[in-house]
């Protein structure tokens, strides 16, 4: 149940008001049954987030930013909701909208919006590069997580 709720909802957390769910066995049971397919990759990933799959405690337990005691995937941990309302104005202002994007922020401040793309082609992604918007640099890349849109792409196709 658990395996087909993640795949359904695209991760641990409801698609509809980001609750997190954990499975509803024992740890020592689930590890149990990672270790039987004797897989020292799968093993090692399962003793990295073995602890976050179970934990219910913020900012484990809840979608947002850090400073608003939630974790994201699509921003980095030093990221705040004051920095992606800044991003959200500078995308506005290049009509480029920031679905389908991550949010890094450097040790300087500045970011880097990663759009999930299989091609980056200038003449089509006029706003590619680095820019200066409201006394940060705001670089836009693309080709994050090409390798799967490539599959998605030659899917539709």
């Amino acid at each position: 149940m658990y395996a087909a709720a993640v795949f359904g909802n695209n991760g641990n957390f409801k698609s509809f008001g980001d609750t997190k769910f954990v499975p509803q066995i024992a740890p020592a049971l689930f590890k149990q049954i990672v270790e039987s397919f004797k897989d020292e990759k799968l093993t090692k990933i399962w003793g990295d987030i073995s602890k976050s799959v179970y934990s219910e405690e913020d900012p484990i337990a809840r979608v947002g930013f850090p400073d608003k005691q939630g974790q994201s995937s699509y921003y980095t941990s030093n990221c705040t909701e004051a920095d992606s309302k800044l991003v959200d104005r500078f995308c506005q202002s290049k009509d480029l909208s920031p679905l389908n994007t991550r949010l890094e922020k450097d040790a300087s401040g500045n970011f880097e919006l990663k759009i999930c793309s299989a091609q980056k082609d200038a003449q089509i992604l006029k706003f590619l590069g680095t820019h200066e918007f409201e006394e940060k640099k705001i670089t836009v890349s693309a080709e994050d997580f090409s390798v799967f849109m490539k599959d998605v792409i030659a899917s539709l196709e």
